[in-house]
């Protein structure tokens, strides 16, 4: 399997698991719980999206995003999926975000071994939707004056707040076709991905193995940190599964 410039690759045992960084972010974010995990005894990889990670020092050039889309996404996901599945017996799949997102459409494809969802934005905040009005209302402002503008918010390119949208009316409809183990975890003051996501997937999977756990602080997490409470509600929920 060929590991790519950015990814993370931490070799362990034959319980494999694919963690998925959200939209504008790279593997960094999840560095420190894929340490965590692969100390547990798992083998994890964290592969970069399509646009994400060609930036000054591996970060993200917001302009490079134009040239992807979240079917762009997905497929390149799927396909790292299968080729990390040949490395080992069994693939968890997890997601940060819109990274959780990307895991669901692989479930809805694939036999997963688990999924583990981490602020999984299947419905915003009112702070993003008027956040989203604010920058268009300025935009149209700008064009107006003959200033070309291009818009972005949470990092990401307005125009692709629709493509993106269009992922989550879809996703909602795939967590009910769900049935593998799954865990979601949420940020009780999630200022991006409402909690009701949370609540949502959780009554909406068919799931017979399924566990909502709430953790302290805002949508996601710093990159290159690590969060205890994060890596230890995974390794319970898994070692209960495996």
């Amino acid at each position: 399997m060929q590991i790519c410039d950015g990814e993370i690759f931490l070799q362990g045992g034959t319980k494999g698991i694919l963690l998925i960084h959200g939209f504008g972010k790279t593997p960094k974010e999840l560095e420190g719980i894929a340490v965590d995990l692969n100390e547990a005894g798992f083998t994890v990889y964290c592969p970069v999206l399509p646009g994400h990670g060609t930036g000054k020092e591996g970060r993200v050039d917001p302009f490079d995003l134009f040239q992807t889309s979240p079917a762009d996404w997905i497929a390149d996901a799927h396909r790292k999926f299968k080729a990390f599945k040949k490395e080992v017996e069994d693939v968890f799949v997890g997601g940060l975000s819109i990274g959780a997102i990307i895991g669901l459409k692989i479930a809805e494809k694939e036999k997963v071994a688990g999924l583990l969802m981490w602020d999984t934005p299947l419905f915003y905040t009112n702070i993003v939707k008027v956040g989203v009005i604010a920058v268009k209302i300025v935009e149209m402002i700008l064009k107006r004056k003959g200033v070309t503008s291009i818009g972005i918010y949470h990092n990401i390119p307005l125009d692709k707040f629709e493509e993106i949208q269009e992922m989550i009316k879809d996703a909602q409809k795939v967590v009910k076709k769900i049935e593998a183990p799954i865990l979601v975890l949420h940020s009780v003051d999630d200022d991006i991905a409402h909690p009701k996501s949370a609540r949502f997937i959780y009554r909406n999977v068919k799931s017979k193995i399924k566990e909502l756990r709430w953790l302290k602080g805002m949508h996601g997490i710093n990159e290159g940190e690590t969060n205890p409470q994060i890596s230890n509600y995974i390794i319970s929920f898994l070692k209960k599964i495996t």
